[in-house]
């Protein structure tokens, strides 16, 4: 196992930046003494190339995720990319009903999930990671589930919720 984690390490030290390989880093870092992070790349930085990239280490490792979009268009995007390291995903949106509660990786719309979390309570969270987490519609997530990891990855850290939840 260990041949095959040097390989995937390398394989996704080629497809980075460096600085995109610095920001998973100090994320991987800073969980030691912070249980929620912000991850600020500037637009078209990379952010969802990022928390890809965090995803599908944390899913090999048996960590279960939830990814929140705020946007359709964010949420097909970051299907689209985590979709590409063949991680199988359940998706929490109007169109997608059925809820697999023993997948690892989840990806929803914040406002489909808020609806759904008498169904979803049950379901523990270990790594949530909020896409535009400038916006405050994620706060009620953090309630539902308050032991989780939290990554918030914006562009943008404005706001007075920023300096409660991160």
């Amino acid at each position: 196992m260990g041949l095959v984690n040097n390989f995937f390490a390398i394989i996704m030290s080629l497809s980075l930046y460096p600085y995109q390989l610095e920001t998973i880093n100090q994320l991987r870092a800073g969980f030691k003494n912070h249980k929620r992070q912000l991850m600020v790349i500037p637009t078209g930085g990379g952010k969802t190339v990022c928390f890809s990239t965090i995803v599908c280490s944390a899913v090999q490792k048996g960590t279960r995720t939830l990814v929140l979009t705020d946007r359709i268009e964010l949420f097909k995007q970051t299907v689209e990319s985590i979709e590409s390291f063949n991680i199988p995903i359940c998706k929490i949106s109007g169109d997608h009903k059925n809820i697999h509660s023993d997948a690892l990786m989840f990806i929803g719309m914040v406002e489909t999930v808020k609806r759904r979390a008498t169904i979803l309570k049950d379901i523990i969270f270990d790594l949530i990671i909020c896409d535009e987490a400038h916006v405050a519609s994620f706060n009620r997530i953090f309630d539902t589930w308050p032991d989780a990891m939290v990554i918030g990855a914006t562009a943008t850290p404005l706001g007075k919720h920023i300096y409660k939840y991160y």
